[in-house]
């Protein structure tokens, strides 16, 4: 199992790449620690995400060689360093054959940067918090004072104060 803390390898890479989108590094760092702890082949299958987004999807396409039930399970499928749906990377423009690119370090930090920056746009307001809850929920949902997912939130938060 990689750990990106100790492995300062594919820093250069994040740090362009999350720079390129105006991002703090070390958010994006963050964020790849909670997400696959640094392991670029972490991948994870979400049925739920399946049925509610995938499966009926009106006009869904494979690109050849790929087939169409491949391409189904792969958008339904977290990628790579920042866990990247398939689903996402193909709304932020991934036209790759196969979503597995995605485990390409590059590949991988560039849609997830990409979609981090998107979210960034829409719901950020001085604080990262709702941007963190949206990267992992979609949207930041809350239920009184806390996100759906405030557990997740607060493990970024916590390892992106000890890393800035």
């Amino acid at each position: 199992m990689f750990n990106y803390d100790m492995n300062i390898e594919h820093h250069p890479i994040l740090q362009r790449i999350a720079q390129t989108y105006d991002l703090p590094v070390a958010l994006v760092s963050a964020i790849v620690l909670v997400e696959s702890s640094g392991d670029p082949f972490a991948m994870r299958y979400e049925p739920l995400f399946f049925k509610r987004y995938v499966e009926k999807q009106p006009g869904l396409k494979a690109i050849a060689p790929c087939s169409f039930d491949s391409e189904r399970i792969a958008r339904a499928t977290s990628w790579g360093l920042m866990q990247v749906m398939g689903q996402t990377a193909r709304e932020r423009g991934f036209n790759g054959p196969f979503l597995s690119a995605l485990c390409a370090i590059e590949t991988g930090l560039e849609y997830g940067c990409k979609h981090l920056a998107y979210l960034a746009n829409h719901y950020f307001k001085g604080s990262w918090h709702p941007v963190i809850a949206a990267y992992s929920a979609g949207s930041p949902r809350q239920v009184g004072d806390h996100y759906v997912n405030q557990n997740y939130v607060d493990k970024v938060i916590a390892r992106y104060e000890r890393l800035a």
